[in-house]
């Protein structure tokens, strides 16, 4: 009994780490950079007004992280369609990943080493 029980709770972890899994994707750069450049991809920084403005993605808007409308932004993105988001390291865009799972979007992409690391692999911005 101990042994099925034991087998029950690990199925039921494997089946939600897998879930989370598919909803949420942290990528690197090139894969990034290919995912961007296909159609229905919602590009999102979450930086300030001040670092965007610096440099961006082509084709990225930008919702604030530390907006008091920042939830509210993120609701009128479509649930269904893909989002890529980033920010300057990695940090916000991963909370903000995992605030989206929450809200039901269906497929989120997350830019490992943010805009940082992307600028470093001397990948293209825009300001």
């Amino acid at each position: 009994m101990k042994l099925l029980v034991s087998a029950l709770i690990f199925s039921a972890l494997a089946c939600s780490s897998l879930t989370q899994d598919q909803v949420i994707e942290r990528i690197e750069n090139e894969a990034f950079e290919k995912l961007i450049g296909g159609p229905n991809v919602q590009i999102v920084d979450v930086r300030t007004l001040k670092e965007y403005s610096r440099g961006h993605l082509r084709g990225s808007i930008l919702i604030d992280f530390y907006s008091k409308t920042f939830k509210e932004e993120l609701l009128k993105l479509d649930r269904e369609r893909p989002v890529a988001l980033y920010c300057a390291v990695g940090g916000r865009s991963r909370k903000t990943a995992y605030l989206l799972k929450d809200l039901g979007f269906k497929k989120i992409y997350d830019l490992k080493y943010g805009i940082k690391g992307w600028i470093e692999d001397g990948k293209e911005i825009v300001k």
